[in-house]
């Protein structure tokens, strides 16, 4: 009697682990197949981090009024090799020595 009870058990979990492994499956596809626009297009917009500029604060001057240190808006442009392949690398060095002298 016990050992009926028992296979019950054993297959009632089986069937609940192939069905909850049968919905995941399901998830995956979904998400890999069918809604792959959608994460492409965050994936792209994500691609760019943009920094808050913060005001100036002045210059820092001694006690004689000679300026210590002063605020200077500096540009920066960086590449990740990592992102890119090395035609483009240095397609995109040239680009970018042109543009920026």
């Amino acid at each position: 009697m016990d050992d009926k009870k028992l296979r019950k058990k054993y297959k009632f979990f089986q069937w609940f682990t192939v069905l909850l492994f049968c919905i995941l499956i399901m998830r995956l596809v979904t998400l890999q197949l069918l809604e792959t626009s959608i994460y492409r297009t965050k994936a792209e917009q994500n691609q760019f981090r943009l920094l808050p500029i913060h005001a100036p604060r002045g210059d820092i001057t001694d006690c004689n009024g000679k300026v210590l240190a002063a605020n200077k808006i500096v540009n920066t442009v960086s590449l990740v090799r990592q992102q890119t392949g090395t035609e483009a690398m240095e397609q995109t060095i040239e680009n970018l020595a042109m543009l920026l002298k």
